[in-house]
């Protein structure tokens, strides 16, 4: 069986993923709606793209990370299945 923290690993990484496509798209169309493109040196014919579409991936990177960081941080403290999340305090036996 698959165990609770890679539930929650597998849930934000998909966030992630969705939110880094929504992200990394819009932009895609926003910088060239506003002539934010150059030249992409790598490619024979040398098409425009856009630039500085990196950072919407690791925007969406962090944010998946924060997600997981939340649900873990609520399922240890909030939650309550670890202590009371109280430095000091213990749940009674």
């Amino acid at each position: 069986m698959i165990g609770e923290n890679a539930v929650y690993a597998i849930l934000s990484g998909a966030i992630a993923l969705i939110l880094s496509l929504k992200l990394v798209s819009w932009w895609i169309e926003t910088a060239s709606r506003r002539r934010l493109v150059g030249r992409d040196m790598n490619k024979y014919d040398k098409p425009e793209v856009a630039e500085a579409g990196g950072i919407w991936a690791v925007v969406a990177g962090a944010f998946g990370l924060l997600m997981l960081e939340a649900l873990l941080w609520l399922t240890r403290v909030a939650w309550g299945s670890h202590g009371t999340g109280i430095p000091g305090r213990h749940t009674p036996s």
